[in-house]
């Protein structure tokens, strides 16, 4: 029997990546999406893509991550499921009318989702043995002085905070996935998983 991984945000740039290694290296992969018409596209993409493969490949349309309901239902439906890859991150860039929230845009959803997977599997009684969440270089980030020498380790965290974001969009993506990357760390601190 193969080996069960979830995979958030399965239609995303990085995560179809992500599904395709996965298959190539022989694992049984569930994609979450927010829409069916990419969940068929995506489908029939791999399908035609690997043929003997297709049957490793599923898709289930989640509207909210972060509802904990939502997530058990999947993990009740794949008991096998062993491990899950979180990309799932609000990416609107460039599609907001000005004067959008972007707090309310990209930060909460995407702290929510994070921790709605975390909540989910804690709740639920399975068999899921390791979550990865893909995260970005711009929690540790930071802009060295001219001639300075920069290291950066685990324990760096970018200095930008959300008053850095004004209206830029792009800005509120790459922070939003810091306050991500601290919730997580909290959450796991907290609940010593």
């Amino acid at each position: 029997m193969l080996d069960s991984v979830l995979v958030t945000g399965a239609t995303g740039f990085v995560a179809s990546h992500i599904v395709d290694d996965l298959l190539l290296h022989g694992f049984k992969v569930i994609g979450t999406t927010r829409s069916k018409k990419k969940a068929v596209q995506f489908t029939h993409i791999f399908q035609e893509k690997y043929p003997e493969l297709a049957q490793n490949i599923t898709f289930e349309q989640i509207k909210d991550i972060s509802n904990i309901d939502e997530v058990v239902t999947i993990l009740r439906k794949f008991l096998d499921l062993k491990y899950i890859i979180h990309t799932a991150q609000p990416t609107p860039v460039g599609q907001l009318p000005k004067g959008t929230d972007l707090a309310t845009t990209f930060r909460k959803p995407a702290v929510e989702n994070s921790l709605g997977i975390l909540n989910a599997v804690q709740s639920f009684p399975n068999h899921v043995k390791s979550i990865v969440f893909t995260s970005s270089i711009s929690t540790m980030m930071r802009q060295p002085q001219p001639g300075e020498k920069v290291v950066i380790t685990n324990t760096d965290w970018s200095p930008s905070s959300w008053e850095d974001v004004g209206d830029s969009e792009s800005l509120a993506y790459n922070i939003s996935k810091i306050y991500v990357e601290k919730a997580i760390w909290k959450w796991a601190d907290t609940n010593k998983p």
